[in-house]
């Protein structure tokens, strides 16, 4: 299968994003009018590998947590089948950052299919609210972020309403 950014040049539509299942390859549209709003994308510069980077690292370690999260709860199948009640149950047993990668994935899940619901709704100011709260689990949980970047999240934060 080709990369997202690929799937999403030749499926994608104007005012629209495409929420991709990389499991099967299903995709829905949903709307994407930001209107009276500015979305920002920048490139921080910082250059990494996954082989110098701490990925594989981030990668065993929720795999590892997905273990226990099974083995407790043997109906959950996937990280998608959690919520954060189940990796709560278990933060006792995880390793601290075992856990606060299993905490931010479920997170994340969760903060992906809100983002739909307020962007299908044109409720912008919450999706707003949801990508600083998916930065910030990135940098504190999933701890995978620069400096330089946190840095202008921070700037950009400071600078609007939400």
């Amino acid at each position: 299968m080709a990369s997202s950014s690929r799937f999403a040049s030749v499926f994608g539509f104007e005012n629209k994003v495409i929420k991709i299942d990389c499991r099967s390859y299903d995709f829905e549209y949903h709307n994407a009018d930001f209107s009276d709003y500015s979305l920002i994308l920048f490139d921080s510069n910082v250059k990494h590998s996954h082989f110098t980077s701490a990925y594989n690292t981030r990668r065993k370690e929720c795999e590892a947590g997905f273990s226990m999260i099974q083995s407790a709860f043997p109906e959950i199948k996937s990280f998608r089948d959690c919520d954060e009640s189940h990796i709560l149950a278990l933060k006792d047993k995880m390793p601290d950052n075992v856990f606060r990668r299993c905490h931010f994935v479920v997170k994340e899940i969760d903060r992906v299919n809100k983002a739909c619901d307020a962007l299908d709704e044109g409720d912008i100011e919450l999706l707003g609210r949801l990508l600083f709260e998916g930065h910030d689990g990135i940098s504190k949980e999933y701890e995978i972020c620069c400096p330089e970047t946190d840095f202008i999240v921070d700037w950009g934060k400071a600078r609007t309403p939400l």
